[in-house]
């Protein structure tokens, strides 16, 4: 089970916080793309089509824990390659 957050739970916090949102006079400051806006398009689907971890760096799985590799770029030794397991609900979020 995916565990909820008390303030994504309660409707009425959302809506206030949503009706300050909107109360707000926001101004947005944007300049002409060089490249035109299919360049900006391209750009923004790089981020937007990605996967959030690749199946190749998937280890094993089971009913509550998810084991992945990752590079730990603090060390700066040659074997950087580490393994993490988490919780299924961690690992989602």
């Amino acid at each position: 089970m995916i565990r909820q957050f008390p303030f994504v739970s309660d409707r009425h916090h959302i809506t206030v916080w949503l009706n300050n949102q909107r109360s707000i006079d926001w101004v947005v400051y944007a300049k002409r793309p060089f490249a035109g806006p299919q360049a900006v398009l391209a750009y923004l689907s790089r981020y937007t089509h990605r996967v959030a971890i690749a199946n190749s760096r998937l280890v094993t799985m089971d009913k509550q824990t998810v084991s992945f590799k990752w590079n730990n770029y603090r060390v700066k030794e040659q074997n950087r390659h580490r393994t993490m397991t988490l919780l299924l609900d961690e690992f989602i979020r």
